[in-house]
């Protein structure tokens, strides 16, 4: 679409599944807060087309150590990942971080990963 540019959507208000607000930040102009309706209105010319950028899952090991753990998305909790195919499975191409056993220890430990 001819004279368009980027925006960012970087916050909300309201719950996940009922927001009220969306905070926009437009290189241009700065920054917006735009109803939901406002949102979808505005967003609806690029056919409500985006990309999303999250946050991904870490993997980390203590050097020296076998066991390689995955640090939540919302770097929370910290899960043993049982075998080395189910890490390729999951990490998909994500290196395995060195973390000191302190650094380690303060996520708290999830379920394992079977």
């Amino acid at each position: 679409m001819n004279g368009e540019h980027t925006m960012v959507v970087y916050g909300f208000n309201g719950t996940l599944t009922n927001p009220t607000h969306f905070h926009v930040m437009d290189p241009l102009s700065g920054p917006y807060t735009w109803t939901t309706k406002e949102l979808m209105f505005n967003w609806s010319a690029l056919g409500h087309m985006g990309v999303v950028v999250a946050k991904q899952r870490r993997w980390v090991r203590v050097p020296g150590e076998t066991q390689v753990w995955e640090i939540s998305q919302d770097g929370k909790t910290r899960r043993w990942v049982s075998g080395w195919k189910l890490f390729e499975q999951r990490a998909n191409g994500h290196p395995i971080i060195p973390i000191d056993a302190a650094a380690l220890g303060r996520y708290p430990l999830g379920s394992p990963i079977e």
